[in-house]
């Protein structure tokens, strides 16, 4: 679910009416009042609402408990669990793999995947090496799709998604896309032996690892949405290729192909309820990852940093002296004038904290400028 959800349960009254006064709400096992939490009754139909103060935290599994009585003095209690994913107001440094963009040519890459925000199609007509590059099952070895990577044998089945859906990878706090592809697609026809290869130059960090998948059944206790991300430990361009698993995506289907839903990586293959994992991805070399289809159409893998953001939290005076502190991987830079050209002096500074005197004349400016 998105960030900024609101959450209502909907209650009609029938042999017996819904007591609005006896209502109560917990959220991880804390109660919840108003204003966050409220009932409203108009005629038999009883709404109750959570409205959180702020934005869920990304990638975190909640669990919530709403308890009520009816007429008759029946107590009834709804619990379950759900988890945010990234939108609205996405982090920064994020890095995204197009399912579509599988390796090319026996381990081969295209640069243009490594530059963020990427907007798809750089693989536009290349082809993949069996076993090296991709692989497929028997049963799902279709003419079907063939579509945006041609010539590939056995085929790839794919359908061009190109709706809000499909192509918004990030948005701004109020919802609105800061980040839309031109051209995507999405693979079908999973099965379990089903991979892709993706070598990637990712940044070295700490990493929350979403799923874009949907799948045709309405949404049920069974699992329907499962892929398997693993890392490539022996030469990506060779066959007979080691790897070592990184975790499991699992989710219920989503009532339609192409009605995507954001699965979180998680270490356990039998959990889909818990908090989204984070993993250690990237370095100075190339990584290359192996993503799983076995049941879903897959359309995007988007690793979402978890390091804190470049922000200055605060700038203080004391005795003669200004301390600027600040949270994310930049150094701190300075300015005398805002007006341009303006020339920012770096500090060296990328502690966190940075401490100086404070000027007897003139203005002073500072920023965190990233990596």
């Amino acid at each position: 679910m998105s960030r900024d959800a609101v959450i209502k349960w909907t209650f009609v009254d029938f042999s017996t009416t819904f007591n609005t006064a006896s209502a109560k709400l917990k959220i991880n096992g804390a109660d919840v009042v108003a204003p966050q939490f409220t009932v409203t009754k108009v005629g038999d139909v009883t709404t109750a609402t959570y409205d959180p103060p702020g934005l869920f935290e990304i990638g975190k599994a909640y669990s919530y408990e709403l308890i009520w009585a009816d007429s008759g003095g029946t107590s009834h209690t709804n619990s379950g669990s759900f988890l945010a994913h990234y939108m609205p107001s996405s982090p920064a440094n994020m890095f995204l793999i197009e399912d579509e963009d599988f390796n090319t040519g026996g381990g081969q890459v295209q640069a243009a995947v490594n530059t963020m925000p990427y907007l798809g199609g750089a693989y536009n007509g290349l082809a993949a090496v069996v076993n090296i590059d991709y692989a497929r099952s028997a049963g799902s070895s279709v003419p079907d799709g063939d579509i945006y990577r041609t010539n590939e044998v056995p085929n790839v089945p794919m359908s061009a998604q190109n709706d809000a859906n499909g192509t918004v990878r990030a948005t701004d706090a109020t919802g609105t896309p800061t980040w839309t592809l031109t051209t995507n697609y999405r693979l079908g026809w999973a099965d379990s032996g089903n991979w892709f290869n993706y070598t990637r130059q990712i940044p070295a960090g700490n990493y929350q690892v979403w799923a874009s998948m949907s799948f045709g059944e309405a949404p049920s206790a069974a699992l329907q949405l499962r892929g398997n991300l693993s890392q490539v430990t022996s030469d990506p361009t060779k066959t007979n290729q080691t790897i070592a698993s990184v975790g499991y995506f699992r989710g219920p289907a989503t009532g339609g192909w192409g009605a995507n839903r954001l699965v979180p990586l998680r270490t356990t293959a039998t959990d889909a309820s818990g908090d989204a994992a984070v993993v250690s991805l990237g370095g100075a070399t190339p990584t290359t990852l192996r993503f799983e289809d076995e049941s879903g159409d897959a359309d995007y893998i988007i690793l979402v940093s978890t390091a804190p953001g470049l922000q200055i939290t605060s700038v203080s005076v004391s005795g003669g002296s200004v301390t600027v502190k600040w949270t994310g991987a930049g150094t701190l830079e300075t300015a005398t004038s805002l007006t341009p050209p303006i020339t920012w002096t770096p500090t060296g500074n990328a502690s966190g904290q940075f401490t100086e005197a404070v000027g007897a004349t003139g203005n002073k400016y500072y920023r965190v400028h990233g990596p």
